[in-house]
């Protein structure tokens, strides 16, 4: 049962990589494109080394993208349902079950459908 559940985790690891890598790269790309060469330009003319350029300027610039990317990210994951739902249907027992799947078997498996419509109002 430990060695099923680890190739559970050590699968949804991997679908969470496919799945938000794509959409995070570029994301970070537009990010990267919409700061201005002239920063780079002045830290040069200062001498800056790279090091430097990358931690002083492009660190900080992306740093509302690195945010927006993590929040757009985690929201994905908690309702992450389709995935879960083909590959496992939350098992090996429920040890992949997550928010999206709990809903859907408390609504349409256990028929109980007061309970997700409850679950928010908590």
């Amino acid at each position: 049962m430990a060695r099923q559940r680890k190739l559970v985790e050590t699968v949804h690891r991997v679908l969470l990589v496919w799945r938000w890598t794509g959409y995070n790269m570029i994301l970070m790309l537009a990010g990267l494109q919409g700061i201005s060469n002239e920063f780079y330009e002045a830290a040069r003319i200062d001498g800056a080394s790279a090091f430097q350029r990358m931690r002083y300027i492009t660190l900080p610039l992306m740093r509302p993208i690195f945010i927006f990317c993590s929040i757009m990210s985690l929201i994905g994951t908690v309702y992450m349902f389709d995935e879960v739902f083909v590959l496992t249907q939350g098992g090996p027992g429920t040890s992949s079950t997550n928010f999206g799947l709990y809903l859907f078997n408390t609504s349409f498996t256990d028929f109980g459908s007061g309970m997700p419509r409850a679950w928010p109002t908590r």
